[in-house]
């Protein structure tokens, strides 16, 4: 009885200590987001039609180079979620985990969801910087 009860007392600790991962990615992620929108936010106040050709072409590398940025993490986070990594005490696959972490939420995957509404709205603005700059060539 004793045993079984240190079994399961590991068992929670890992479980814990997997949900604390997690806790830490969201948190890195959510930190990569809030620079990119506080930045855009920051550059949204500046019009376009103020900007000259080499401000509009900074901006434009900018946004690519936050593209990529959410490229990545939308990448490692679908290595993620596809992850075979199996905590043998458990039993607990990684793609069990956040399927029970996020089954409440609106999204299946609330962090790819939110990268995924990021890079939208990069896209959006990168489009918005290359037709001013193609009206000024």
């Amino acid at each position: 009885m004793v045993s079984r009860a240190e079994t399961r007392s590991e068992e929670c600790a890992l479980l814990a200590d997997a949900v604390g991962t997690e806790r830490d990615r969201l948190r890195e992620v959510g930190d990569e987001l809030d620079r990119i929108i506080d930045w855009l936010s920051e550059a949204d106040e500046t019009p376009l039609l103020q900007l000259g050709f080499e401000e509009l072409r900074e901006r434009h590398d900018r946004l690519a180079d936050f593209r990529e940025t959410c490229d990545r993490l939308a990448r490692q986070r679908q290595a993620t979620i596809r992850g075979t990594r199996r905590d043998g005490l458990t039993g607990i696959r990684e793609r069990e985990l956040l399927d029970h972490l996020y089954a409440d939420f609106e999204d299946d995957h609330p962090m790819l969801a939110d990268v995924a509404r990021v890079a939208d709205l990069l896209d959006d603005s990168q489009r918005a910087v290359r037709r001013h700059l193609c009206a000024r060539v």
